[in-house]
């Protein structure tokens, strides 16, 4: 199954393609339209240009186009591994707590945030050297000023 959402060019140079979710995404079951695949903090995103063919013009719009069971792994690497440190950081706490003359509150506590900011740690860890989000198409919206200008043909018409 594939996920589509709406972007806007930012810039695209030599370095890549920066680019800024304009809604939500489409096809995915989890979110309900509502993540703009995770761009909706208004940080942009980057990809390689090789990936667009041709190149894109900043100001454009277009649908991207990428796999869902890529973005459910990295949905499971970035919630899971820090939602297993806590488990675990208050599960040590506990046996911790259990064998000293310690306050069981105070030191599972402090066991499960120690535990997922080491999830945290963890999974941004692992995610980093993912490659780019790896698109499985690019689709061009009509611009309607170009069209009215003629500097675009109608898409409707050819």
């Amino acid at each position: 199954m594939a996920v589509e959402t709406p972007v806007e060019v930012v810039s695209a140079d030599a370095s890549g393609v920066l680019l800024r979710a304009r809604g939500g995404c489409t096809g995915c079951t989890g979110c309900a339209g509502r993540c703009g695949l995770g761009w909706q903090s208004g940080r942009p995103l980057r990809l390689p240009r090789e990936q667009f063919d041709p190149p894109p013009r900043p100001g454009e719009h277009l649908i991207l186009r990428c796999e869902a069971v890529e973005l459910r792994d990295r949905v499971l690497i970035g919630y899971g591994l820090p939602l297993a440190g806590l488990l675990a950081g208050g599960l040590l706490g506990a046996g911790v707590a259990s064998f000293g003359d310690l306050p069981a509150n105070l030191v599972v506590a402090f066991g499960a945030v120690a535990g997922t900011l080491s999830g945290l740690a963890v999974s941004k860890h692992v995610l980093r050297p993912m490659p780019s989000l790896r698109l499985l198409g690019v689709r061009r919206e009509p611009d309607p000023q170009r069209i009215r200008d003629g500097r675009d043909p109608d898409p409707s018409t050819t």
